[in-house]
């Protein structure tokens, strides 16, 4: 089976995303087989792994900007919001195909996303056929169950007790049975206790914006993820708790959220992050680092991915190639703060996966 390898200058290797210098990758088949440091001439690129938005809506992808100035409980209320409506009338298809090619254009190479609609809702997404889209399902009626189940990647709650509290804990008791991951927005809007999603068996939860350090340290407990969706929450006059989930260890993770208000791009989100932790004096490359994770390495079990999603031995996940001469890696004080804060689609030269660069680049440092 033909080899592909690359010699880049850097390169973000295993779960920790250790950065190395002067390293050799090779792949076979689409898998990564090895990596190593080598003398040989490297190219000047940034090999890591490609990134994982942890919570999207993608269908809203059809009607961007709309409802500017209504508040979040006028749009996204799942009985009679806005919203609602406007997705009963959208090309859910074409939307879902519409947000998954903007995502990959920025390096993101799955989505969870939060699927309404019930089961038809699904089958109107899976349409689409998208590699890498991971529909987070909800049951909106008790005849729902059984369909929703067999559809969705997980279980994907707009609210804890949604759409009745006995239907919700039977939901996710079927999920958690079928092996299958739990998540659900929490703590959004007002105060909520953690424990309605530990009593769910949750897997992770979104938002948390009225979250305390001691409702985070249950979740860390737990083994519960927080999904941080910075510049949703900001839109809506809300504060994304990144500086107390990196505080307190919780197992971060990032997403974009509504696709109305937020273009699909992590990288985004990424610097959305750091201007937080800056505002609040707690940014250094450390926390780059762990910014780094919740977009790539950390969403593997919370998520139920059934990729590796780290550059280690046997992995078949994508990896980026980014152009660090462009990200002004070599002069660089704080390497990871300069891929968070300097990382963007415009760096993004090229992408390996299932043994082939799937767009095009020189040829330099391949063999």
């Amino acid at each position: 089976m033909r080899l592909l390898a690359i010699r880049s200058k850097y390169a973000l290797v295993g779960e920790e995303l250790e950065l190395v210098e002067e390293v050799e990758l090779v792949w076979e088949g689409g898998r990564l087989v090895d990596w190593y440091p080598t003398t040989k001439k490297v190219s000047d690129l940034l090999v890591m792994p490609a990134l994982v938005n942890a919570h999207t809506h993608l269908a809203d992808c059809y009607f961007p900007d709309a409802w500017l100035r209504e508040s979040l409980s006028e749009i996204v209320d799942p009985s009679k919001g806005l919203k609602r409506k406007a997705l009963e009338e959208a090309d859910i298809k074409e939307a879902i195909k519409m947000g998954m090619e903007a995502l990959r254009s920025t390096g993101s190479f799955a989505a969870a996303d939060f699927r309404e609609g019930g089961a038809k809702g699904l089958k109107e997404a899976l349409e689409a056929r998208e590699e890498g889209y991971l529909p987070f399902g909800r049951v909106e009626k008790e005849e729902d169950l059984e369909e929703v189940l067999r559809l969705a990647h997980g279980l994907g709650l707009p609210e804890p007790d949604f759409p009745t509290p006995d239907l919700a804990r039977r939901a996710a008791e079927a999920f958690k049975a079928a092996g299958k991951p739990v998540g659900l927005h929490l703590a959004e809007v007002r105060k909520e206790p953690v424990q309605k999603a530990l009593d769910l068996g949750a897997d992770f939860v979104v938002h948390g914006c009225f979250l305390e350090y001691e409702d985070l340290e249950e979740l860390k407990r737990n083994g519960v993820a927080l999904v941080v969706c910075p510049r949703s929450n900001r839109w809506f006059g809300l504060k994304p708790k990144v500086k107390e989930a990196i505080e307190v260890g919780v197992k971060l993770l990032l997403g974009s959220d509504n696709c109305t208000f937020n273009k699909p791009d992590l990288w985004r989100d990424l610097e959305a992050s750091a201007f937080e932790l800056r505002s609040e004096g707690a940014f250094d490359d450390e926390a780059a680092r762990e910014l780094l994770k919740a977009v790539t390495t950390n969403a593997e079990k919370p998520l139920g991915l059934p990729w590796k999603t780290a550059l280690v031995e046997g992995s078949r996940w994508p990896a980026l190639l980014m152009d660090s001469k462009l990200l002004a890696l070599d002069r660089s004080k704080n390497k990871y703060a300069t891929i968070v804060k300097r990382g963007g689609p415009e760096a993004l030269v090229g992408v390996v996966g299932k043994a082939k660069l799937n767009r095009p680049w020189s040829s330099a440092g391949w063999r």
